[in-house]
């Protein structure tokens, strides 16, 4: 089997505008490759009673293993506004609207037939709403972040497309 992967960051800083993230990946599996070495999105979702702290590489609302695939591509998007919310001496708390999507293939049905996996056929989608800072101490900030699930795989229930995570931010520089 052959396993290729291509990952790429992208960042736009503006004072006036704000930044914007963009990380782009994909992958591919070619011939028999084991069930381990196929791809699933970083799923980080736990039920709202259990906050988890969220990562921006990850999709916030997907279940730990609930899609499996052996062709990929995934965009996620986080823009931050420049000015805080409140500009206040020591509570400046600031805000990010979030995005991301993946879609893929599967085409090893056969060779892993005896497992129980979900694939893709249709774009997972979810987005946010972030407030970074709401507690912030020298270099460090803790914030709180909204995510919701819509689209093809969207549930039926509203509690079961939400996640509440907490964001961590470290300022270097």
């Amino acid at each position: 089997y052959q396993r290729i992967t291509f990952k790429s960051d992208y960042q736009i800083h503006s004072l006036r505008w704000g930044n914007y993230y963009f990380t782009l990946q994909a992958g591919k599996v070619t011939g028999n490759a084991p069930y381990h070495l196929l791809f699933n999105p970083a799923g980080t979702y736990k039920p709202i009673n259990k906050i988890t702290v969220y990562s921006m590489d990850g999709f916030e609302t997907m279940r730990l293993n609930e899609i499996l695939y052996d062709e990929f591509y995934s965009l996620h998007f986080r823009y931050r506004f420049s000015k805080p919310i409140i500009n206040g001496k020591k509570f400046r708390p600031l805000l990010s609207l979030t995005s991301a999507m993946v879609n893929g293939r599967f085409n090893q049905f056969t060779r892993h037939s005896s497992l129980n996996y979900t694939t893709l056929n249709k774009p997972f989608t979810e987005s946010g709403l972030i407030i970074d800072n709401l507690i912030k101490s020298g270099v460090s900030g803790i914030g709180i972040g909204a995510f919701y699930r819509w689209g093809a795989w969207q549930f039926n229930d509203f509690r079961d497309n939400f996640a509440l995570k907490i964001s961590l931010s470290l300022s270097l520089g």
